[in-house]
């Protein structure tokens, strides 16, 4: 299950001006302005703002990432080998499982390498 907010998801960079101020904080918005997330500086120096406009850009990527991997797990899922891709397998598992919410089905991965021969 991924109830997260739908669209796209935009980051809103440190040292932005809002009302006419410098922005101390990266935030993440609906293309509309709708919040989603802030991540503060961790003081106002240049580095740390830095970080947290890197951090609100990887934010702003998580439905496109999230989306991009489960396309990728359905492609590989057909042509899965077990003894090269369980690892990564697990790790994208365990990947969308946070980035939903939800368990990791190591019943899943168990079927899919069984699939594989590689069990």
């Amino acid at each position: 299950m991924s109830n997260h907010t739908s669209g796209l998801w935009v980051a809103n960079n440190c040292g932005s001006k809002v009302r006419g101020a410098l922005r101390r904080y990266a935030s993440v918005t609906t293309a509309s302005g709708k919040a989603i997330a802030s991540c503060s500086a961790s003081s106002k120096t240049w580095e740390a703002r830095q970080q947290a406009n890197a951090n609100a850009n990887l934010c702003a990527a998580a439905p496109d990432l999230l989306d991009a991997l489960r396309r990728l797990m359905r492609h590989i899922s057909d042509d899965f080998d077990g003894d090269t891709f369980a690892d990564d397998w697990q790790k994208a598992q365990g990947a969308i499982a946070k980035a939903t919410g939800s368990q990791v089905k190591h019943d899943d991965i168990r079927a899919v390498i069984q699939k594989a021969g590689c069990a």
